[in-house]
């Protein structure tokens, strides 16, 4: 759920909640809207950073989101 620009996810039924927000909250968007590929590049483009500075960080948060069962690998 989308408030504001804060997001909620949470593993159903298990819990708990997570809120994210800024870079957390436009990774989460980028996931279910674009390729793996475009993730990084839909981060940096929004944030005006360079791919290899931000790269290592947006795939380890994406591969705690797989971890903890809020996304899968299509």
């Amino acid at each position: 759920m989308d408030v504001d620009g804060v997001i909620y996810v949470a593993p159903v039924p298990e819990g708990p909640i997570r809120i994210l927000t800024g870079s957390a909250a436009e990774i989460w968007v980028a996931v279910f809207t674009g390729t793996p590929d475009s993730v990084v590049e839909r981060v940096a483009l929004t944030f005006e950073a360079e791919l290899i500075d931000i790269r290592s960080a947006v795939e380890g948060f994406v591969s705690g989101l797989l971890a903890d069962g809020l996304v899968a690998r299509r």
